[in-house]
């Protein structure tokens, strides 16, 4: 009797040393349900409510509808401009309905994004700024500069709304952020022109919104794409191409990249990361850290403590890599977790350019309302925006947080202070 409990003793063991060699093979694994329950609130996604969803749309349909206006497309490319030169003035009336129209739009409040990984609202958002634009800037060459105010104020109005638009953050920056700052660069052309009445100049000053709304509404795209880039990729089934053994004979492989996945630690690395991030959104330049906040120095520093890079690689070929695992990096079980996401250095950088054209046309619409009217906040350094009256500019400190006396490069907008003439 006690050769066959013998054996079976054997073969329980056996079995459970089997099963402790396949989890610790592949790591330290959570269910959905545990990796829902670590994220903090201030991460956790709220999906787009049934409004925000119905304002993307009403975009959308409005987009492709100028997409499909004859009138509008012959003057659609630059080029066609040029050579149309003597036309010019056929694209107002063909785009005499769309300001009321993006008013209706307007109304109906900031939109959300249709489906994480749905058509992007860039295009069509684009389209009718671009038409909003033109119709600004063709009207003020037309001399017909008392008709602009309504395509300025649904100019006003829009930027206002996308800025506060609810989805991923990297496809706001990327797609929603550019067309954005050109209408702010309309809305201060039509300014320089006189296009306003003092009344109408207040009212453009009270559509656009303050720097503290503006970090608000970038804030709250951070959990979008903490969900995209993080949570997905490490629960089921997704995380399962995290889990295959990279094969050290591929092309762009490598042998220390194995195929287990702390999911604990990783998360946790993740969190902080990210809290770190959405910090420093609502940071001056010159208080932020870029050394110890950026997910790209993290993650060097994490790479170097461990065999690879390999002696003599290239910096940039390390970075190169780095991205190409961007979504496959691996947490070893007793070790601290390991990006695999993030969000790029360049966001931040971005985020700050957005902030100061905001506040670069609310500075340029109170000089004009009244001189003595105390300027907007400049998101480089915490302080006003700087006017000089004598040389009639106006500039922000800029990404780095330096007053450089409104000096800028014309080759990079980023470098030096960012200066508007008036």
């Amino acid at each position: 009797m006690q050769r066959p409990f013998l054996l079976g003793s054997v073969c329980a063991l056996a079995i459970g040393v089997g099963i402790w060699f396949w989890k610790s093979g592949q790591g330290v694994l959570l269910t959905n349900r545990e990796i829902a329950d670590a994220i903090p609130t201030d991460l956790r996604l709220v999906p787009p409510t049934a409004q925000e969803l119905e304002a993307m749309s009403a975009w959308e349909v409005l987009g492709a509808g100028i997409r499909g206006e004859p009138q509008l497309r012959s003057y659609w490319f630059v080029g066609d401009f040029q050579r149309n030169s003597a036309n010019l003035l056929g694209f107002v009336p063909a785009s005499d309905w769309l300001p009321d129209k993006v008013e209706a739009l307007c109304a109906l409040g900031p939109p959300g994004e249709t489906a994480s990984d749905g058509p992007r609202p860039d295009g069509p958002v684009f389209d009718i700024f671009r038409v909003l634009s033109m119709r600004s800037d063709f009207l003020i060459a037309a001399g017909n500069g008392s008709r602009v105010w309504p395509t300025a104020r649904a100019l006003a109005r829009m930027a206002a709304t996308i800025g506060r638009y609810r989805g991923e953050l990297g496809q706001y920056l990327a797609g929603l952020s550019t067309p954005v700052q050109l209408a702010l660069s309309s809305l201060i052309r039509a300014v320089d022109a006189g296009a306003f009445t003092r009344k109408q100049l207040r009212e453009l000053d009270r559509l656009l919104p303050l720097d503290d709304a503006l970090v608000r509404a970038m804030q709250a795209r951070v959990p979008f794409t903490f969900d995209r880039a993080v949570v997905r990729a490490l629960e089921v089934p997704n995380r399962e191409s995290l889990l295959k053994p990279a094969d050290p004979k591929a092309e762009n492989s490598d042998r220390y990249l194995a195929g287990r996945l702390n999911v604990p630690m990783t998360l946790a690395r993740e969190i902080e990361l990210y809290h770190r991030f959405s910090k420093n959104i609502g940071q001056s330049a010159a208080k932020r850290s870029w050394g110890t906040t950026s997910e790209d120095r993290e993650r060097m520093e994490y790479m170097r403590s461990y065999p690879w890079p390999r002696k003599g690689d290239p910096e940039w070929l390390v970075y190169a890599r780095d991205e190409w695992f961007r979504f496959k990096a691996r947490a070893w079980p007793n070790a601290r977790g390991f990006a695999v996401g993030g969000t790029p250095t360049w966001a931040l950088s971005n985020i700050m350019q957005e902030r100061i054209r905001f506040a670069l046309a609310k500075a340029r619409i109170r000089l004009a309302i009244d001189p003595r009217l105390e300027m907007p906040i400049d998101p480089g350094d915490g302080l006003r925006i700087r006017v000089d009256p004598k040389r009639r500019v106006i500039w922000s400190v800029g990404n780095d947080g330096v007053d450089n006396g409104g000096a800028s490069n014309p080759h990079d907008s980023t470098a030096l202070d960012t200066v508007i003439s008036f």
